[in-house]
């Protein structure tokens, strides 16, 4: 057996862009059985910190250590078309490439993008063998769980490392949230005995005023009692007041530390041209492909106005290129008869969010949004962008270039409902998003109302936005 170094090292590892800090001097100490899995919200600094590490980044105040005879692979998000491969195929070779070359460390970006469960199941197997330190992101709650006995969660500029798998670590920031809840719920509850308490000690502190007088009235000695006890009542409801303030506070801060994920009710401006029923695109004895090969033959597609499609199918089956057909993509060869619609306005979204194009990049968001509706007064596009959360001031004046993947992804959404498409055709758009985004953008799409059609390998995804039919593309391989 080959000698295994023991581990890496990392002192006061701090990452910065311009004026904002990701990571703020961690250091930790990385033995030969790790397998991390790295999570966070998108923008907290993951895929930076895996870069630093494959570097072995070495700073005027940190460094990571590793020994020399060290090999590490790393394998970065793959984003653009680099090969005749479909982008799992190729994530699965270039992996199994890796481990043939009998590296020390494995280091992934988001490695189940792209797959379908039969490249998911030959990854965990593949990563079941390897014996090395294994690194990885992911927002995939399954690999998480089968492939890490270590979590790191990167936020607020700090890595906060959990030396359990995943499902537990989950069920203990679940615990810490019903808690918190709970606890709220008796802050709630001490608040109302407090003031109910108050009230009835008015309500006898003004009889009391009232039989004063009258003991007056009669030339009866003034009682003083209750004006003293009310008064002590008002302190002690002071002093509490001020103490439940101080408990919500604190209560406060943890429900902000442990994430609670928002929910987004926005408003999809659909121009309602067609009825439901509607068909608004078909296909019949198509097929498509490109000029040396056509891929899909056969396909009978119909497109009501109200449809909720998913396409599915193996890697490499033509997911991708039956939607570039149906958006006519020019590189895509096209055969049988094809109906669209008369007007039939088409949205589509890739993972890359091509509706967000590189010239707009040095545009603030709101600006954005106002080149898509320019008749719309600065309240109503503060309006849209805030049911898509871009609510304070300088999260509507940021430039696009400075958006996180899952702010940009919201973005997308919200130029999309604001002049909505009657067919909105979306590809694995949730590739490379967190959890928390995920949920954003699910939410979003139970909002729409026109056709919806989708390619996702996420069973769960597809689930949450309703879908009502499934194409399976193996069956029409050419």
């Amino acid at each position: 057996m080959r000698f295994m170094p023991k581990h890496i090292n990392i002192t006061d590892l701090s990452i910065s862009f311009g004026s904002k800090t990701y990571i703020e001097k961690f250091s930790t100490n990385i033995t030969h059985s790790s397998r991390i899995g790295v999570i966070g919200r998108n923008g907290a600094g993951k895929t930076s910190l895996l870069n630093s590490i494959a570097s072995h980044d070495q700073g005027m105040d940190h460094v990571v250590k590793i020994d020399q005879a060290m090999k590490i692979g790393y394998l970065a998000q793959i984003t653009d078309n680099i090969s005749t491969q479909s982008h799992g195929e190729f994530l699965i070779s270039t992996i199994a490439s890796l481990l043939r070359d009998d590296v020390d460390v494995l280091i992934l970006d988001e490695p189940t993008n792209h797959l379908d469960k039969r490249n998911r199941q030959y990854l965990f197997n593949m990563l079941d063998e390897f014996d090395g330190i294994l690194i990885f992101i992911s927002h995939d709650p399954e690999m998480l769980d089968r492939c890490a006995n270590e979590i790191w969660h990167l936020k607020d500029g700090h890595v906060h490392i959990s030396k359990c798998k995943y499902s537990d670590y989950i069920r203990q920031i679940e615990g810490q949230r019903d808690n918190i809840a709970h606890q709220v719920s008796l802050l709630n509850k001490e608040k109302e005995a407090i003031h109910n308490a108050l009230m009835k000690e008015q309500e006898r502190a003004s009889k009391s005023r009232k039989n004063g007088q009258n003991n007056i009235d009669n030339k009866k000695w003034p009682t003083v009692r209750s004006k003293t006890k009310f008064g002590r009542a008002s302190t002690t409801y002071m002093s509490k007041k001020s103490e439940l303030a101080n408990k919500r506070s604190c209560l406060n801060n943890a429900i902000a530390d442990i994430e609670v994920i928002k929910t987004i009710k926005p408003t999809f401006h659909l121009n309602a041209t067609c009825k439901k029923d509607d068909i608004i695109f078909s296909v019949q004895r198509a097929g498509v492909g490109y000029m040396d090969k056509m891929i899909l033959n056969d396909l009978y597609i119909t497109l009501r106005a109200n449809s909720r499609i998913a396409v599915v199918g193996y890697n490499g089956s033509g997911k991708s290129t039956l939607l570039k057909a149906i958006i006519d993509d020019r590189s895509v060869i096209k055969s049988g008869a094809w109906y669209v619609k008369n007007g039939l306005s088409i949205g589509y979204l890739d993972q890359n969010y091509c509706n967000i194009t590189q010239d707009s990049l040095e545009i603030k968001v709101i600006d954005v949004i106002r080149n898509v509706v320019p008749g719309w007064s600065n309240n109503q596009i503060r309006e849209h962008l805030n049911s898509f959360l871009f609510q304070k001031n300088d999260e509507v004046n940021k430039k696009v270039f400075q958006l996180s993947g899952g702010e940009r992804a919201r973005l997308s959404l919200a130029k999309v409902a604001a002049k909505s498409p009657d067919l909105l055709v979306l590809d694995e758009i949730t590739n490379n998003l967190d959890i928390e985004t995920k949920s954003y953008l699910a939410q979003a799409l139970n909002h729409y109302r026109g056709a919806l059609i989708i390619v996702s390998h996420e069973d769960e995804f597809i689930e949450c936005i309703a879908i009502e039919e499934l194409i399976v593309l193996d069956k029409y391989n050419a």
